[in-house]
């Protein structure tokens, strides 16, 4: 069972119902890096971990990845299979929570993207657990959770670890939390944190390789890369 505080999957159905969103220009975005960086890493399999609309396995099939999409909405789900047959890609999809997922295939690399905010920090613990159960022992993670918004403190609760339910207001039913760095340090604590990037609205970027199976020293000079402390 999903825990009690956990992303509620009725609001994210609602949400992806009746949303007005023209997400694919969301697709449209400078996606070069991240594409870069998992060719540097020699990555052929991506999931997309709670893809919502798509944009990132749509990006991902363009530039020649085999896309594993997740996400706890059928909706979600119906959109991406539908803008990836427009498109002429095959994206292998499932409709799951990131709390729940259990996968028997092993990926290069996992996308992450605003997934880790809405839910608790105990439920982002089984997250990053599961994560690291289906990661490739030279896989890499990237990693992104949102900075502070300024809201009507009338709209949600606070429970015990700091997240938010929301009670009233157009995310009547969501969860969402905002994590401190440390936190996010810790939540990262079994992978090797090669950057992490704070943006001006206070979102953080993280990459996280594995380097399981071979000496750190050796994996950096390898790719070019260094331990961000």
């Amino acid at each position: 069972m999903m825990s009690k505080i956990g992303g509620p999957k009725e609001f994210w159905e609602q949400r992806f119902r009746n949303s007005s969103t023209n997400y694919k220009l969301l697709a449209r975005r400078d996606f070069s890096n991240v594409v870069n960086l998992l060719k540097k890493f020699r990555v052929t399999k991506v999931l997309d971990l709670r893809c919502g609309y798509g944009h990132w396995s749509i990006v991902l099939a363009r530039a020649g990845f085999y896309v594993k999409a997740v996400d706890i909405s059928s909706k979600a789900i119906r959109k991406v299979q539908s803008w990836a047959c427009e498109e002429g890609f095959f994206i292998n999809v499932e409709v799951c929570s990131a709390q729940e997922i259990r996968l028997v295939e092993k990926f290069d690399a996992i996308i992450c993207n605003s997934v880790l905010d809405h839910m608790c920090f105990t439920d982002a613990r089984k997250v990053m657990s599961n994560i690291k159960q289906i990661l490739n022992s030279d896989g890499i993670l990237y990693l992104s959770l949102d900075g502070v918004e300024e809201e009507n403190e009338e709209d949600f609760i606070v429970l015990n670890d700091g997240t938010r339910k929301y009670i009233k207001g157009k995310r009547k039913g969501m969860i969402w939390r905002y994590y401190t760095n440390e936190e996010i340090k810790v939540l990262c604590k079994d992978l090797q944190i090669i950057e992490f990037k704070e943006e001006p609205n206070g979102r953080r970027v993280i990459w996280c390789p594995k380097f399981e199976n071979f000496a750190y020293a050796k994996s950096l000079k390898r790719y070019n890369l260094r331990l961000v402390v």
